[in-house]
């Protein structure tokens, strides 16, 4: 009787266990009918797939892997990383339901809007725009054959500061006497301008583990443009 128990409990943990070490994957690319990008897996389910096709996923960990045919079996071990909220902060983003920006497809073609980097923020488009914490910051422009005056200004009451573009450059240092801070907002105007440009700045924590993790932040804090960027160029 005490052996039978004790045989029970060991399979009620082990259950236990598999469950909670069960974990989720997301798609983003696929050829197999029925398996589309934003749909997310149970890592632990069996998934068969016929030679000559693919599912590439993103695991909890931030793992891209490639599933290649012919294969069946689990697509994924344990789950471990970010969890579960980033699958679904990836599945959004790749379902389009975070909004704004061009599809995946579009950016892996090369046929995405301005700046070419993900990091350099374009001084002359509104919006919200994520760098890392700690790296160094780039104003980008899409004119840059002539020279150019640039008027910063931290929004409300920041005062205006003023850098140079030379001729020929498109991209500028951020100018050390403004302050970067998550969440402010920056007032942006070429000198004698008609039109000027608000962009607010999103600080990325420096310790997030991968660009997968970057990607999954960007996204759930309106960086959208450059988190579906940042993910087209892993896989």
């Amino acid at each position: 009787m005490r052996r039978h128990l004790l045989s029970v409990i060991a399979i009620v943990a082990f259950i236990g266990v598999s469950a909670a070490e069960a974990s989720q994957l997301v798609v983003v690319e696929s050829t197999v009918a029925g398996i589309s990008s934003g749909q997310i897996l149970d890592g632990a389910k069996p998934l068969d797939i016929a030679a000559g096709k693919s599912v590439t996923v993103i695991t909890e960990s931030g793992q891209v892997k490639k599933l290649a045919g012919p294969f069946s079996g689990a697509p994924a071990g344990k789950a471990g990383g970010g969890g579960p909220d980033i699958v679904a902060s990836l599945s959004r983003l790749i379902e389009g339901k975070s909004g704004g920006g061009a599809t995946l497809g579009v950016m892996r073609s090369g046929k995405r809007s301005p700046p070419p980097g993900v990091w350099d923020i374009d001084a002359f488009r509104s919006g919200t725009h994520c760098i890392v914490a700690g790296s160094e910051a780039r104003l980008w422009r899409a004119k840059a054959k002539k020279k150019a005056k640039l008027q910063i200004k931290t929004l409300p009451y920041g005062k205006k500061v003023a850098s140079n573009w030379a001729a020929g450059a498109d991209v500028l240092a951020w100018p050390a006497a403004v302050e970067i801070k998550d969440g402010a907002e920056y007032l942006m105007r070429r000198a004698k301008g008609l039109t000027a440009s608000r962009v607010t700045l999103r600080l990325i924590p420096g310790d997030t583990p991968s660009d997968v993790h970057r990607v999954a932040w960007m996204a759930d804090n309106g960086c959208v443009r450059q988190a579906k960027e940042l993910l087209a160029g892993l896989y």
